[in-house]
Protein backbone atom coordinates (compact mmCIF):
# COMPACT_ATOMS: atom_id res chain seq x y z
CA UNK A 1 0.00 0.00 0.00
CA UNK A 2 1.09 3.69 -0.40
CA UNK A 3 -0.58 6.78 -0.37
CA UNK A 4 -0.71 9.28 -3.29
CA UNK A 5 1.12 12.16 -3.51
CA UNK A 6 -0.24 14.00 -6.58
CA UNK A 7 -1.64 17.17 -6.48
CA UNK A 8 -5.21 15.60 -7.48
CA UNK A 9 -5.26 12.60 -5.28
CA UNK A 10 -3.14 13.80 -2.39
CA UNK A 11 -3.07 11.11 0.44
CA UNK A 12 -5.71 8.39 -1.00
CA UNK A 13 -4.51 5.02 -0.05
CA UNK A 14 -3.12 2.50 -3.07
CA UNK A 15 -3.44 -0.53 -2.57
CA UNK A 16 -2.79 -2.52 -5.70
CA UNK A 17 -2.27 -5.87 -4.45
CA UNK A 18 -5.52 -6.24 -1.52
CA UNK A 19 -2.99 -5.08 1.33
CA UNK A 20 -6.38 -3.22 3.27
CA UNK A 21 -8.20 -6.81 2.67
CA UNK A 22 -4.80 -8.90 4.32
CA UNK A 23 -4.43 -6.98 7.09
CA UNK A 24 -8.30 -6.69 7.74
CA UNK A 25 -8.07 -10.53 7.43
CA UNK A 26 -4.51 -10.86 9.16
CA UNK A 27 -2.91 -12.46 6.66
CA UNK A 28 0.71 -12.57 6.01
CA UNK A 29 1.43 -13.08 1.81
CA UNK A 30 4.89 -12.19 0.25
CA UNK A 31 4.32 -10.47 -3.20
CA UNK A 32 6.25 -12.66 -5.12
CA UNK A 33 8.09 -16.13 -4.61
CA UNK A 34 11.76 -15.04 -3.96
CA UNK A 35 10.79 -12.42 -1.47
CA UNK A 36 12.46 -14.99 1.54
CA UNK A 37 15.35 -15.37 -0.56
CA UNK A 38 16.18 -12.15 -0.93
CA UNK A 39 15.43 -10.69 2.55
CA UNK A 40 15.63 -13.99 5.05
CA UNK A 41 14.97 -11.67 7.88
CA UNK A 42 11.27 -11.28 6.34
CA UNK A 43 10.75 -14.77 7.60
CA UNK A 44 11.54 -13.48 11.10
CA UNK A 45 9.17 -11.00 10.59
CA UNK A 46 6.44 -12.61 9.47
CA UNK A 47 6.84 -15.23 12.87
CA UNK A 48 7.08 -11.84 14.74
CA UNK A 49 3.84 -10.93 13.31
CA UNK A 50 1.72 -13.71 13.66
CA UNK A 51 3.41 -14.34 17.43
CA UNK A 52 2.48 -10.93 18.63
CA UNK A 53 -0.61 -9.38 16.72
CA UNK A 54 -2.42 -12.52 16.07
CA UNK A 55 -1.67 -12.75 11.80
CA UNK A 56 -1.56 -16.30 9.74
CA UNK A 57 0.82 -16.70 7.00
CA UNK A 58 -1.19 -18.18 4.15
CA UNK A 59 -0.29 -21.24 2.44
CA UNK A 60 1.77 -19.97 -0.13
CA UNK A 61 4.02 -17.80 2.01
CA UNK A 62 4.71 -20.24 4.59
CA UNK A 63 5.59 -23.07 1.99
CA UNK A 64 8.02 -20.08 0.66
CA UNK A 65 9.03 -19.61 3.87
CA UNK A 66 10.03 -23.78 4.94
CA UNK A 67 11.48 -23.82 1.08
CA UNK A 68 13.68 -20.56 2.24
CA UNK A 69 14.94 -22.52 5.68
CA UNK A 70 15.66 -25.88 4.01
CA UNK A 71 17.66 -23.84 1.79
CA UNK A 72 19.88 -22.97 4.61
CA UNK A 73 19.99 -19.52 3.57
CA UNK A 74 18.71 -17.93 6.84
CA UNK A 75 21.43 -19.42 9.18
CA UNK A 76 23.88 -17.25 6.65
CA UNK A 77 22.73 -14.21 8.29
CA UNK A 78 25.12 -12.35 10.80
CA UNK A 79 23.79 -10.93 14.10
CA UNK A 80 23.20 -7.73 13.27
CA UNK A 81 20.62 -8.40 10.37
CA UNK A 82 18.51 -10.37 12.81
Amino acid sequence: MAISLNRKNFGEILDFFGGREDLKNKKIKVLHKMSFIEDPTRIFRAVRFEKRLGFKMDNQTEKLARTTIDMDIVSKLNGVRI
